[in-house]
């Protein structure tokens, strides 16, 4: 819809305790337009921050190097609106060298309304 409620469903005080996930809300725009700096500002900052929280779990440990634990974060969900095309999404992790280096994209998920959707391709 028009307004985004996600975040502030997992942002309640029981989800809280029952996820470790960071929800970052992009409302400004269509994220299928274009190569979007601010989608790359902000999976960036969700990059500076697991970098953070794992240099701060080995300190804590006495340790200096990267051990075989899980790591801080394991994956990054976009989830964009029923009408956005992926691939200016997908392009944008492929268009900064940053991105490029620090990120994979296993694969795009689309989800359809079974009822209507032979309707709607129509």
């Amino acid at each position: 819809g028009q307004i985004g409620i996600d975040n502030q469903l997992l942002e309640k005080p029981t989800m809280a305790q029952q996820t470790a996930e960071q929800i970052v809300l992009l409302d400004n725009g269509c994220l299928c337009c274009t190569v979007r700096s601010d989608l790359l500002t902000a999976v960036k900052k969700i990059l500076e921050k697991a970098d953070t929280e794992s240099a701060n779990k080995l300190a804590a440990a006495g340790h200096t190097e990267m051990q075989t634990t899980s790591p801080v974060l394991d994956g990054i969900l976009i989830e964009t609106t029923g009408l956005a095309d992926p691939a200016p999404v997908c392009k944008t992790f492929y268009a900064d060298e940053e991105l490029r280096a620090q990120t994979r994209i296993d694969g795009v998920l689309t989800v359809v309304d079974a009822i209507h959707f032979v309707d709607q391709l129509q």
